[in-house]
């Protein structure tokens, strides 16, 4: 019914509209008809071209004659054969040898496919979506996961998103789709930080060349001091801005494009907090006060917090 309005155009094929062939509510839908032998019932011809002025007849027992409406008239009409071949079969081999001939040739972009989503995604295979590529050329949306409502690709908006949570019950696939937000990030460029949880689920992300891998309280410790100056940079930069009048996405855009990201994953919030409010270790200051700063000031630095939480933790960290 809408295919057209989109430059989707399908060609159906079948013995006439009836319940054994294709079904009056969907045969409603299809204008356009190229009618071959209906054996001669006029009524037939009226049925499939949706007209009861039916003013001429194909020529009986003559193969590939039929009828077709052209600008409001009714037309009899010669089916022409793409090539010549001694049989049907021979003739598909041939035009299948020429098809991909001109595949082969074309040096343009490819036509751009129906989404779907796999039987069994891949992150290979999902990264080289064209919208994927979008995603990270655009620099507005991190792409993660496909949407299982259109199977276009789903984007986390960094316009309006500071502490993004990745919520579920264990083995929902929580910490797959943190994986997924980790190459997505380094495909996007900035500082990455993994903060692992006690069960070492982000391990893997150690040894991977361009992130910063954190384990213990006094890892943490210091990447919070760390950032402590670049955190100060960013809020300064943004109070200027919003004192010319900056706010919601013009504010983003300013700060998008001034600062480089910086993402920062939490394997578990649970195990984060208690180590953020866990008692301080010899020579290692409290976090909580840092962190409380930053939570609350911290939205529109271009700084994501990205992390994924069990349901049945929640209370433990309220």
């Amino acid at each position: 019914r809408d295919g057209a309005g989109y430059g989707i155009f399908m060609f159906i094929s079948a013995a006439g509209f009836s319940g054994t062939e294709i079904p009056n509510r969907l045969g409603d839908n299809i204008r356009t008809v190229v009618c071959l032998d209906m054996g001669g019932d006029k009524f037939k011809y009226a049925d499939v071209m949706h007209t009861m002025k039916i003013d001429v007849l194909p020529e009986e027992g003559v193969r590939g004659r039929g009828l077709a409406l052209v600008n409001g008239n009714l037309l009899e009409f010669h089916t022409a054969l793409a090539l010549s071949a001694e049989d049907d079969y021979q003739r598909s081999e041939e035009i299948n040898k020429v098809c991909c001939a001109m595949s082969e040739e074309w040096q343009g972009a490819p036509v751009r496919k129906i989404p779907e989503i796999p039987e069994k995604p891949v992150w290979a295979q999902f990264s080289e979506l064209t919208e994927y590529r979008k995603c990270i050329e655009e620099g507005r949306r991190l792409p993660v996961a496909y949407n299982q409502a259109d199977a276009s690709v789903y984007g986390i908006d960094l316009a309006t998103t500071y502490c993004y949570i990745i919520q579920g019950k264990a083995r929902t696939g929580k910490t797959n789709l943190l994986k997924n937000v980790l190459a997505s990030a380094m495909d996007f460029g900035g500082e990455i930080c993994v903060m692992d949880d006690n069960a070492n689920s982000m391990q893997y992300a150690e040894n991977t060349e361009g992130v910063k891998y954190i384990s213990t309280a006094a890892d943490m410790y210091q990447y919070w001091m760390d950032l402590v100056p670049v955190f100060r940079e960013r809020n300064a930069r943004k109070k200027e801005l919003m004192e010319t009048g900056l706010e919601g996405k013009e504010l983003f855009e300013a700060m998008h494009n001034e600062f480089k990201p910086i993402w920062i994953l939490v394997a578990n919030y649970a195990d984060f907090i208690n180590q953020i409010y866990m008692p301080p270790e010899a020579n290692m200051g409290s976090m909580s006060g840092f962190m409380e700063n930053i939570i609350e000031k911290g939205s529109t630095h271009n700084i994501y917090f990205i992390g994924t939480l069990n349901p049945d933790d929640a209370p433990m960290i309220m």
